[in-house]
């Protein structure tokens, strides 16, 4: 026979002798073993019904490693050292250690009874009495916490509250939520209902009117039993003395109440209603408090206001206001009175209070000033005209923020433009507004001196005779209209009334132009330019080649008629030829004459040939030409 151990474990090689022999090789080939050590300790469930049990196991000796398994009566099975999320049951565990020797232990995990309570009151009993709200908790963890809350706003964290004097107001439902040492909770609603109490109202302090007179006292509540301190156990009683009558009614649920009626004892009288007004003759709108005065009214007289005959709405106190009272408007108050003996009757009017109302004149102020323009430093006279002032109204003046003056009217100089505004307030008792204004801006003129300058186009020296220069005058502080007046050599140019002057130089001229301003505050209103002095180019008539004596034209400026005399260079008679030409080298007339031994004495009509101007005329021959200036001037 031959035994091997292997980790524990007995492997048998046998001959067929061991079955012969009858020995038990495996007892003799197991080798001992340490069961584990168990320590299990149970958390029981926190609130019944939950499943927040748990167990933690402990485990100590034998050798690694363990196995676990964990069972219970309703089917949990679990291979975990330490289980959780427990139900209520037995819990068992077989811990096997790292040979074959294993270890049981059971353990218990609890579950608290069911949280209940029980809740009531003492409940129903008569107004007044104390309210008792009674809680038993049972199950759950001790201890409770209680949290209540009910009618009229109650709350309480007492087990079992009071609520002293209780009244009907306290009726209702009321909740208590229990909570137990593990935060478990349960709930609970009931209600409450006091018998209700009689309400015993024997009213107003009663009269007894006149002689022999009665009143009746009604403790109300039917069915309910009466005790009254004259001794009388009905509903109602009569009486016709004064005193002090008091009443205890009880209901069927044994609530009584009480209640006392002073009587006291009085002629029958007549209620009176004066009025009177704040304020009369007054202005329109002016408010005005009517005030009513009652005698014998009771304890709470009503009144009705009333307007030209006609009911005010809401006008139904002692007093009464109205700002908008007309002329004549008149008022009237009734009163109706709730004292017992007012009789035969409680209700009167008032005497009627006519107004005296004056209508409010517009009240209106117009200013205006002289002059209507004017000038820096020029006096200038503001005037206020009054509409609806009276007799003798105040005035006041106001410039830049600052009284300057009072009356009817104020005068300065001023020097920029300004705005004055004057108030008017009114003596006419009644006027609207209070005061009237009146606001004037005006515009002040600085003194503007004009200037006049003098430019020309082409240039200053013409290039011809009779060439056309053109002048402009430029004119500042002129005003929008300013006049224009040309001088030539110191001499006024009839027409020349423009802001350009066009003019034909046949001579040296000195130009100049005269401004007249239109503006307001021009001071002086007219200035003269600067001179201009236009050249012109003198062209020598002189013969041309003349070998005798000169030619000579005249008149010259001539209208056009003129005679051509002297010698013309030839010494026989010879044919000549005459030709006039303008300023551009134009011939403009052309003719034919004879000399007689070299003089000629011609004369020419060309007025209605020739415009006015300056022309030059030759006189041509076989010898020479000569050249003469013309002026034409018609």
């Amino acid at each position: 026979m031959k035994i091997i151990y292997t980790k524990g474990r007995v492997l048998f090689t046998l001959s067929l002798l061991v079955a012969l022999l009858g020995v038990n090789f495996n007892a003799l080939a197991t080798p001992p073993c340490t069961p584990p050590t168990l320590s299990a300790t149970p958390t029981d469930m926190t609130c019944h019904g939950t499943t927040n049990g748990s167990v933690s196991l402990t485990v100590s000796g034998g050798s690694l490693p363990y196995s676990f398994s964990w069972t219970s009566s309703t089917g949990f099975m679990s291979t975990n050292q330490n289980i959780s999320g427990l139900d209520s049951g037995s819990y068992t565990v077989v811990v096997t250690e790292g040979g074959t020797c294993t270890s049981t232990t059971t353990v218990i995990v609890s579950e608290p009874a069911p949280l209940t309570v029980f809740t009531a009151s003492n409940a129903p009993f008569c107004p007044g009495g104390t309210l008792t709200l009674y809680a038993t908790p049972t199950g759950g963890t001790a201890a409770y916490a209680y949290s209540w809350s009910g009618p009229a706003g109650f709350s309480s964290t007492d087990q079992s509250p009071n609520i002293p004097a209780a009244t009907a107001a306290n009726n209702g439902v009321y909740n208590l939520l229990v909570t137990d040492a593990h935060s478990c909770t349960v709930p609970s609603t009931f209600s409450v209902l006091l018998y209700p109490s009689p309400v015993v109202n024997l009213g107003a302090d009663a009269y007894i009117c006149g002689s022999g007179g009665s009143t009746t006292l009604n403790a109300g509540n039917p069915g309910s039993t009466y005790v009254w301190n004259t001794s009388a156990t009905t509903q109602i009683i009569t009486v016709t003395l004064p005193g002090s009558y008091w009443v205890t009614a009880t209901n069927f649920y044994a609530c009584s109440e009480s209640d006392t009626n002073n009587v006291s004892a009085s002629p029958y009288v007549t209620p009176t209603d004066t009025i009177h007004e704040s304020l009369n003759n007054i202005c329109f709108g002016v408010p005005v408090t009517f005030t009513a005065t009652v005698t014998n009214g009771g304890t709470n007289p009503s009144f009705n206001w009333s307007k030209n005959g006609l009911f005010i709405s809401g006008a139904t106190n002692s007093t009464y206001t109205d700002a908008a009272l007309n002329n004549g408007d008149y008022i009237v108050n009734r009163v109706t009175s709730n004292f017992p003996c007012a009789l035969p009757v409680n209700t009167v009017y008032s005497d009627s209070i006519f107004m005296g109302v004056t209508a409010n004149l517009p009240v209106s102020v117009t200013m205006t000033h002289t002059p209507d323009t004017a000038c820096s430093g020029t006096p200038v006279t503001f005037s206020a005209t009054g509409v609806n002032g009276g007799g003798g109204p105040s005035f006041q003046w106001i410039r830049g923020g600052v009284v300057v003056g009072s009356g009817t009217s104020y005068t300065y100089s001023p020097t920029t433009t300004d705005t004055v505004i004057v108030n008017m307030v009114s003596s006419l008792v009644c006027h609207q507004p209070d005061t009237a204004r009146d606001t004037s801006t005006f515009v002040i003129y600085p003194h503007l001196i004009p200037y006049a300058s003098v430019s020309f186009s082409p240039n200053d020296t013409v290039a011809y005779l009779g060439a056309v220069v053109t002048f402009f005058c430029a004119s500042t502080y002129a005003g929008t209209s300013p006049t224009f007046q040309w001088y030539v050599n110191r001499v006024a140019v009839v027409g020349a009334t423009n802001s350009s002057y066009a003019r034909h130089v046949y001579e040296n001229d000195t130009v100049r132009c005269v401004v007249r301003s239109n503006a307001i505050c021009a001071i002086p209103n007219k200035d003269t330019s600067n001179a201009v002095i236009i050249y012109a180019s003198f062209l020598d008539v002189t013969d041309i080649n003349a070998t005798g004596n000169g030619v000579s034209l005249f008149p010259n400026p001539t209208a056009g008629n003129f005679t051509l005399t002297g010698a013309v260079g030839v010494r026989n008679d010879d044919e000549l030829q005459i030709e006039v030409m303008d300023l551009k080298g134009s011939v403009v007339y052309r003719k034919s004459i004879a000399s007689q031994r070299g003089q000629i004495n011609e004369p020419l009509n060309l007025a209605g040939q020739l415009a006015n101007g300056v022309y030059f005329l030759r006189i041509i021959s076989d010898a020479d030409q000569k050249q003469l200036k013309l002026i034409i001037n018609k």
